[in-house]
């Protein structure tokens, strides 16, 4: 509340009225093995992690650096450290943090690393469902797009009633879950 990032509203990440996150509670924990550990306890893995990558940029403590250059250096060393391109990914599950400066950065970066191809790309803020969990958002949303893998459905971005401008150029799955088999997906 001190920083200024909380809407009293419903979280509404990239919705021309969205002010801010609305925390959530919870906690989350992936189990990461190699798949010779996997076959020798005869489990199958529910994905594979391909790759991963992570930055600080140091630029504000709580509003990420204006261009989305970070952002997209970031995505795009996550793609190749899975050993695939940009091409490969069929769905986003953005940070999507609903707020003022995060958002359009966020569809910029996106912008930039799937080029013209981000029109047709399927993107969905979860947060706007289960809340900004602080340390635990990033295991959380990597289990939701681990299920949307599973289940071959994309969650959609909750109260996304009027798309803000500055956040176009992607495909936001708005009202309901969409069905789509998915080969890679990436979550930020």
């Amino acid at each position: 509340s001190a920083l200024g990032s909380l809407d009293p509203l419903p979280c509404r990440p990239f919705d021309r009225t969205r002010a801010g996150l609305t925390l959530g509670e919870g906690a989350a924990f992936l189990l990461l093995e190699t798949e010779r550990s996997a076959k020798r306890r005869c489990v199958e893995p529910l994905a594979e992690l391909g790759g991963w990558a992570a930055a600080a940029e140091a630029h504000h403590i709580t509003n990420p650096e204006p261009s989305g250059e970070t952002a997209a250096r970031v995505m795009m060393s996550a793609i190749r450290a899975a050993g695939l391109r940009s091409c490969d990914i069929d769905y986003v599950n953005a940070h999507g943090t609903s707020t003022a400066e995060g958002d359009p950065v966020e569809v910029a970066a996106l912008c930039a690393v799937f080029g013209e191809r981000a029109a047709r790309l399927p993107v969905s803020a979860t947060k706007s469902m289960h809340g900004h969990q602080l340390g635990a958002a990033g295991a959380v949303e990597a289990i939701v797009t681990v299920l949307a893998l599973r289940e071959r459905a994309l969650p959609p971005t909750a109260n996304l009633a009027d798309l803000d401008p500055a956040c176009a150029g992607v495909d936001h799955i708005r009202t309901a879950r969409r069905g789509q088999t998915l080969r890679a997906a990436l979550s930020n």
